[in-house]
């Protein structure tokens, strides 16, 4: 999405699958060297285990999950992996970053931009 929204960026985003090996992986991502990384938390395990290991080098300033839930062990292993916070994103295709994570692990709604409207079975 923010390669067509930003063409003249583009060359700053790129989407790795992780239908390919993980050394295939792995080296594409050491090679492109990201300062940002987001990723389901899922895919964020496997990546820690490689840095962790020696075979992955990356030192991004930020890293965010969406997605998927996880565990607070497992985002505290992969901050110690990548040496950065772990931010979780609660997203929609309707609006893409609709809530995202203090260091207290609460979610907090983007309320300038999105309205959230509580329904129950009632309603």
């Amino acid at each position: 999405l923010e390669r067509r929204r930003n063409p003249w960026l583009s060359h700053a985003y790129r989407v790795f699958t992780v239908r390919q090996s993980i050394a295939e992986l792995v080296g594409a991502l050491d090679a492109f060297d990201p300062a940002i990384v987001t990723a389901y938390p899922s895919a964020l395990e496997l990546l820690a285990e490689e840095q962790l290991a020696g075979r992955l080098s990356l030192r991004p300033v930020f890293v965010e999950i969406a997605g998927e839930s996880t565990t607070h062990d497992a985002c505290a292993r992969a901050s110690v992996a990548f040496g950065c916070p772990i931010h979780n994103v609660y997203a929609a295709s309707e609006f893409l970053l609709t809530a995202f994570s203090c260091p207290h692990d609460w979610l907090h709604l983007n309320s300038d931009w999105a309205m959230l409207e509580p329904v129950d079975e009632d309603l």
